[in-house]
């Protein structure tokens, strides 16, 4: 233990480290911030994903701890600089101290609220560390090896608990006064359950997605419903031979799928906007299944809908002076685009036949203006 809830320092002696940290604060800032990159670098390639935030103490937050405990010296202060992790799932966060462990030096170790059945609301691991000998002794960080530095992670449910519970100002359950006190602990089974269902949640997903990546294979495919995680599994399965065909007359080619487990983070991005595209667009059109969609993109509308486009788009470019592109599109942009036309399509057709027709809203009140008075 490096800290001592005593009473606090002497006037002198706090007016001594708050002078020494105003002076020295600017390698708090840095170590902070570097911690920060380092940790993001980490919990990526752990495919942790996480927000992060670094800071260096407040210069009136050091002042009112001095007041409370204890220091000999600013190095036995363990959160001049500090970070916090915060994560979707308290399921993550056993991965994400066993991270922090291996990289770090661990001084100290401290969870709060987890597993503790009197403890309230608040839940978060705190550790506090140092630079391993190996990391210390490199040139980027060698001048920050004898500083601490403290790690709060939590998960955003526990955030949201915290945040709110600092601003009213109750750290202990003892400090809530008893109007409020049984509304407050509400709200703390509330954050616990929604953790919870969140894992579950979570757990029920990636079970879903294995199912749709074994089902991908068999003939079973084409009965998934259409949704982003089946779309993900199934569509390289769904054959746009004549749409592509067409594109590529004009000297576009098109990609063949890819595995979206292979891509990288840019595309993901990019093909997970396609695959929202579909899906919104599928269910407009009335497609329900995978087998669905994939026959609807190959019937002669779908191929007919790019002879349409395609010329016109050409013509349209060459005005600008510039040529049709030749850069290879994307298989799932492709989808997602020839989908929007048939949509688009489909209801402009359907607003020149309700132009035509009279509704029975209008017909109705034609008659009545035709129908004779009753005489008296």
């Amino acid at each position: 233990m490096i800290v001592h809830e005593v009473e606090g320092v002497s006037s002198e002696k706090a007016s001594e480290l708050l002078r020494q940290y105003m002076s020295e604060r600017h390698r708090y800032v840095d170590f902070a911030s570097s911690m920060e990159r380092l940790l993001g670098q980490l919990l990526s390639y752990a495919n942790n994903h996480v927000e992060i935030n670094a800071r260096a103490k407040d210069p009136e937050s050091l002042q009112k701890k001095l007041s409370v405990k204890s220091y000999d010296s600013l190095q036995l202060i363990p959160d001049l600089a500090g970070i916090r992790i915060v994560t979707s799932y308290t399921s993550d966060l056993r991965a994400i101290c066993a991270i922090i462990r291996s990289e770090f030096d661990v001084i100290e170790e401290v969870p709060h609220g987890f597993g503790k059945p009197d403890a309230f609301g608040y839940a978060s691991q705190h550790m506090i560390v140092r630079l391993k000998g190996n990391r210390s002794t490199l040139a980027e960080w060698i001048t920050m090896a004898d500083l601490n530095c403290e790690i709060q992670v939590r998960t955003i449910m526990q955030h949201a608990w915290a945040s709110i519970s600092h601003a009213l100002d109750y750290k202990t359950d003892q400090e809530i006064p008893d109007e409020v006190r049984r509304k407050l602990h509400q709200v703390a089974a509330l954050i616990e359950v929604s953790d919870s269902l969140f894992d579950s949640f979570r757990a029920d997903v990636e079970a879903l997605r294995e199912h749709y990546a074994t089902v991908s294979s068999v003939e079973e495919w084409k009965l998934l419903p259409v949704n982003h995680d089946a779309l993900e599994a199934t569509l390289g399965n769904i054959s746009i031979a004549g749409i592509a065909a067409k594109i590529e007359s004009l000297h576009a080619p098109v990609n063949e799928p890819r595995d979206f487990g292979s891509l990288d983070a840019s595309q993901k991005g990019a093909v997970s906007i396609d695959i929202s595209s579909i899906a919104e667009h599928a269910g407009l059109l009335g497609i329900k299944t995978i087998g669905e969609l994939d026959a609807a993109l190959n019937q002669p509308r779908a191929i007919q809908v790019w002879a349409d486009f395609l010329p016109s788009y050409a013509k349209a470019r060459a005005k600008r002076g510039k040529e049709f592109p030749i850069y290879p599109l994307r298989h799932e942009f492709v989808i997602a685009l020839t989908l929007r036309m048939l949509y688009n399509r489909e209801a402009k057709q359907g607003g020149s036949r309700a132009a035509q027709k009279p509704s029975a809203d209008s017909t109705t009140v034609a008659q009545q203006r035709r129908k004779p008075t009753a005489k008296n």
